[in-house]
């Protein structure tokens, strides 16, 4: 056996942390990456029994798969802007909220709402510094364009992407700062703009001046935020699986590839089904080599000398550290057993990034 277990109790608190925090403010809860790990069908159930009842995604067929589980009333946004014109014919069809980030998206989306006889509803997408589309501040006449040449588009909302809201607030603030600015700038040639929203979870929690209109929050949900302080959240997953053979190793024995790990003693070992393809131990590829980011890389690696490595419980409350020995193959990994009691069919609890989770892992509410 093997699953993503999510604690009820834990993901009910953190959904009223924000919900307290958020006041009148209208909360889009981002589902994208299966509900950030925790399922998409399973957490918007929850998010809407807790009063969230707005969703925002990135993928087409995730907004289909909300509409025919039965959210049919509930609006969803699309997070990011589109001109492929069978992607604009499908969210059309399930009656999204589109992005528009550019000029063309709007002819595309204006022409695609003429010919299905609809009015598409849609928030303008300012790029401020994420550097992935948007228009940009000073396009204020592109902007009001929509408004005078697309009479099948009705703007409800203004909205950008903060890039760093987890460092220092300069950036940050500069962006909003620049989102407002454009909201005033098009109130000022006679066009309401709707909604106004920028901040994620980190910023949410971080920067009230953040605070708009309305909020986006995706890792809020799971209570592990990329940030320093748990703001109340309570982390709500963990991966589970059974231990599903023992034996006992001569000191000296390798394990893993690469004989990654020596025993220093008689070591006995437990199996367990868990390995990357199920989303444990993965670790993201450097994307960028920038000197801070290779000597961001470097420290980490110092620390990690000195660190226990990976480990593992046996059982919910059992506290007694299980490491996890060698390296984690694709499909299994070793814990040591040496100094536990634990037998085959005890289950072992192993924490995990629950975006990285596999898709085919069951999810287990309780």
């Amino acid at each position: 056996m093997k699953a993503l277990f999510i604690d009820q109790a834990a993901l009910r608190t953190n959904i009223e942390v924000v919900v307290r925090r958020a006041g009148d403010r209208r909360i889009y809860a981002v589902l994208k990456g299966n509900g950030y790990g925790l399922g998409l069908l399973e957490l918007a159930e929850r998010l809407a029994a807790g009063g969230v009842d707005a969703f925002a995604l990135t993928d087409p067929a995730d907004v289909d798969r909300l509409r025919q589980a039965g959210y049919v009333d509930h609006e969803i946004l699309m997070l990011h802007s589109t001109c492929l014109p069978d992607e604009v014919d499908q969210l059309l069809g399930a009656r999204a909220v589109f992005s528009l980030g550019s000029v063309e998206a709007a002819q595309v989306l204006d022409a695609a709402a003429e010919r299905a006889g609809v009015v598409a509803e849609a928030h303008l997408e300012i790029e401020t510094g994420m550097g992935r589309s948007g228009f940009a501040p000073s396009d204020l006449d592109q902007m009001a364009a929509v408004w005078r040449q697309r009479s099948h588009i009705r703007v409800t909302g203004l909205y950008t992407h903060l890039s760093q809201a987890f460092g220092p607030a300069d950036l940050s603030r500069r962006q909003v700062d620049q989102l407002v600015a454009v909201k005033a700038g098009l109130k000022g040639l006679g066009y309401d703009p709707g909604v106004l929203h920028a901040a994620n979870s980190p910023a949410f929690f971080r920067f009230d001046f953040a605070l708009l209109d309305a909020v986006r929050l995706g890792s809020a949900w799971t209570g592990g935020l990329v940030i320093p302080g748990d703001f109340g959240l309570k982390r709500v997953a963990r991966l589970r699986a059974s231990i599903q053979e023992t034996g006992w190793l001569p000191t000296g024995a390798t394990v893993g590839y690469g004989a990654g790990y020596v025993t220093r003693r008689p070591t006995r070992i437990g199996v367990v089904p868990i390995g990357y393809a199920d989303g444990y131990a993965l670790v993201r590829q450097a994307d960028l080599h920038r000197w801070r980011d290779a000597a961001r890389a470097v420290y980490h690696d110092l620390r990690a000398i000195t660190a226990p490595g990976l480990s593992a419980s046996a059982g919910p409350t059992d506290g007694v550290r299980l490491p996890v020995l060698g390296h984690v193959g694709m499909t299994n990994l070793v814990i040591d057993l040496t100094d536990s009691s634990a037998q085959v069919g005890d289950l072992v609890d192993l924490p995990i990034a629950t975006v990285q989770a596999d898709r085919d892992l069951p999810r287990i509410y309780q």
